[in-house]
């Protein structure tokens, strides 16, 4: 490699990196639209291929209506989370005397008082600012899933003269042709992993929900919805979601039984759905290595946080796809592939 070429490489990847930081919230909203649209090209897809009307009706008609639905099951759910929380906040006097309580029974059983690793939590005033926080983020999450939304109508104004766009920027024949194969392999690889993601999870979801709600845990349709979405987070993401429930299973009931139990039966959920029904769904659909993957949830969640986290594994996947076209980083693409094979 000469020095030239390694400076400019060099150059890139500052260039690149000083990008990614500073076009962070732009960049976070093009990159949930541009999931918006695969999503709703999966659901128009799905729609146009219904028998006898699929083919009669116009695509713009589908494509409507799938932003509609996608845009109204967002608003509903966190509607949903919202009036949840509501139900939760008229209950925190409960909660604080339940947690009260929980800390006196630790003491007595170990001798330990743990109230003072847990000031803040004793405090009805302290959990109201962390529900109030948590509805103040879902309110500005809707308002930026709207633009979001808006971004997704826009890509699909410019699907129509895209191929044509292709042809008038990439004049060999070859290249273009290589450039479109790519392009419909990012299509069709990111549907994919949304659409069976989407499916586990609603599984997943579905399932936890049952478990909180039998077990009598406020919120049980809150709780699920964090489960449903945080499985979109690799490794991490139903560990955490497994948490929250539980360890506001103290504060409700004050004891350790319940807290355990929901712990316990919503584990077995997630290692029945992640050890045996995901594998056989997803298959080898990704082709990462899992170092990889925690590697690139570490990257993205450090460089934009929360949303990095939900968008890491679609991320990594484009680039091993966009690095695999290209004899210089095909090395590369093999690295971050799970066997070091690529498949094409």
């Amino acid at each position: 490699m000469s020095l030239k070429t390694l400076a400019l490489s060099l150059f890139t990847l500052i260039a690149s990196g000083f990008i990614l930081v500073i076009g962070k919230d732009l960049l976070i909203q093009l990159t949930f639209a541009l999931l918006f649209w695969f999503l709703i090209k999966g659901m128009r897809n799905a729609l146009a291929g219904i028998p006898a009307i699929g083919k009669v009706i116009p695509r713009w008609v589908w494509t409507s209506l799938s932003i509609i639905f996608l845009f109204g099951v967002v608003v509903v759910v966190i509607n949903l989370i919202l009036s949840n929380l509501a139900s939760l906040e008229s209950n925190l006097a409960v909660y604080t005397n339940n947690a009260r309580d929980f800390s006196s029974q630790v003491q007595e059983f170990i001798g330990m008082d743990i109230s003072q690793y847990l000031p803040d939590f004793m405090e009805s005033g302290y959990l109201q600012k962390l529900i109030s926080q948590t509805a103040g983020t879902l309110s500005n999450g809707l308002s930026a899933t709207f633009m979001v939304i808006i971004y997704a109508m826009f890509m699909f104004t410019e699907e129509s003269n895209f191929s044509e766009k292709i042809t008038n920027v990439i004049e060999d024949d070859v290249n273009r042709e290589h450039v479109r194969e790519a392009l419909s392999e990012i299509d069709s690889s990111t549907m994919n992993f949304l659409g069976l993601k989407t499916l586990i999870g609603l599984i997943t979801g579905g399932a936890s929900y049952l478990i909180l709600y039998f077990m009598g845990i406020d919120g049980a349709l809150f709780w699920a919805l964090l489960i449903f979405l945080f499985n979109y987070i690799p490794f991490v993401g139903s560990l955490i979601a497994t948490l929250f429930p539980s360890l506001f299973a103290i504060f409700q009931f004050g004891d350790l039984y319940h807290p355990l139990m929901i712990f316990g039966l919503i584990e077995v959920v997630q290692i029945l759905v992640g050890n045996v029904l995901e594998p056989r769904v997803m298959g080898k659909s990704l082709n990462l290595s899992s170092l990889v993957v925690i590697i690139s949830l570490s990257f993205w969640s450090a460089l934009w946080g929360i949303p990095g986290a939900f968008l890491s594994i679609p991320l990594t996947v484009v680039m091993v796809i966009i690095f695999k076209q290209f004899k210089p980083t095909i090395p590369i693409a093999k690295i971050l592939s799970e066997k070091g094979t690529l498949e094409h």
